[in-house]
């Protein structure tokens, strides 16, 4: 006899559509697409850059933000803020019921029984999305009541530590963005009331003098539901504290051969993205070994010549406060959100250029520095991680 019992996920919870259109003041505590990271159990940041012109959903703290669309991203979070989110999420809270706890619910959500019924019921070839009412009507096997308290304290508690790692890289983040403005100043401000000398040995270069070739380009298949050994990099896997691993799009051996396989100690540089985050830069590894995955066309690789300039400084440089305005001045495009670089503008980005000694000294301080952060968001990972094992045994 199951121990498990048969239900509808509208018996257990309900969409929550109350509409409303943001006002200026409504910016600081928006949730997009975009904020919801697949397998954080929070949403750890939101804010919008620019104005919201377009209707959205009013939240509270607790509920669970889904996003309805490109479902294969498994984006599912819970907002710790009152604020709004857009409306191509849906808003779910749990329903009075006597099949869940409340608070089981978004653990449930983020459970790979839970995304992989939603994404084999989702529509659309280019953007897949799932509505309310085929949501509703998937029918799950839940666990008792009992087994679910007993695992829920657990569950509660990694979800718990997500929030504390989380805090506490992100206090590492401000330590090192005021490391970053007493190693560099402002040498390149185009007005020259605001500009500082470079310091007594150092020179000023460009990208294209530093560079053996120029930027290579990626190449982005679609994605293929199958494992297949292949895969591409996600976006997401340049941070603003270099690269990190991520979940892998698998795809089929005949896109693998179209595109540029990626090897251990690459630099990579996001030449598409938000207008925050367009221009991150990271260096390539892999647990899993190399010669599987290549990188999409929303990244370049740098080829650098490191008799001029080593690798490390060039992506310390690229990744502090300055190096990050200097892309950021470079960045175009006619979406509101959406921002590119292009090669000619990039290749003239100027840079300054300490004798190697120093900028081997300068990399040993960032090192540290950026070893904390590492530190933590490994932790981070293994928590998350941990969460998502315990959550899919159980069902």
């Amino acid at each position: 006899m199951s121990d498990k019992q048969t239900v509808k996920f509208g018996e257990i919870a309900e969409q929550i559509m109350d509409r409303v259109t943001p006002s200026p003041e409504d910016s600081g505590s928006f949730i997009g697409l975009e904020h919801l990271r697949p397998g954080y159990f929070y949403v750890h940041e939101w804010g919008a850059e620019i104005a919201l012109k377009t209707q959205a959903f009013k939240i509270r703290e607790g509920d669970i933000i889904f996003s309805r669309r490109n479902t294969y991203l498994k984006r599912v979070s819970v907002s710790p803020i009152d604020g709004i989110c857009s409306a191509d999420a849906m808003v779910i809270r749990s329903r009075k019921n006597s099949y869940m706890l409340d608070r089981y619910l978004p653990h449930f959500m983020q459970s790979s029984v839970f995304m992989e019924k939603v994404i084999s019921n989702s529509a659309g070839s280019l953007s897949s999305r799932v509505k309310w009412g085929e949501l509703s009507k998937l029918e799950f096997k839940l666990p008792r009541i009992d087994q679910q308290k007993s695992t829920l304290a657990a569950l509660d508690s990694l979800a718990n530590n997500e929030r504390l790692y989380f805090e506490s890289i992100q206090a590492a983040k401000r330590f090192l963005y005021a490391i970053g403005l007493r190693i560099f100043d402002n040498y390149f401000d185009p007005r020259e009331e605001k500009r500082v000398s470079l310091p007594c040995g150092w020179s000023a270069s460009t990208v294209k003098k530093i560079l053996t070739s120029t930027p290579e380009s990626g190449f982005s298949p679609v994605e293929t539901s199958k494992h297949t050994g292949k895969y591409v990099l996600n976006l997401n896997s340049l941070s603003k504290v270099g690269f990190r691993e991520t979940t892998l799009k698998n795809i089929t051996e005949e896109h693998f051969l179209k595109g540029k396989v990626c090897s251990t100690g690459d630099l990579f540089i996001s030449r598409s993205n938000t207008s925050e985050l367009v221009g991150l830069v990271g260096k390539y590894k892999s647990s899993r070994g190399v010669g599987d995955t290549i990188f999409p066309d929303t990244m370049w690789r740098l080829n650098v010549d490191e008799r001029l300039i080593k690798k490390d400084f060039l992506m310390f440089y690229l990744m502090s406060p300055y190096g990050r305005r200097a892309i950021q001045s470079i960045a175009a495009g006619t979406s509101g959100s959406m921002k590119k670089i292009n090669k000619d503008s990039f290749s003239k980005l100027k840079l300054p250029l300490p004798p190697i000694a120093v900028q081997e000294s300068i990399i040993s301080a960032f090192q540290q520095s950026y070893g904390v952060i590492w530190h933590q968001d490994d932790s981070l990972i293994k928590s998350v991680k941990l969460r998502q094992v315990i959550i899919d045994r159980e069902l």
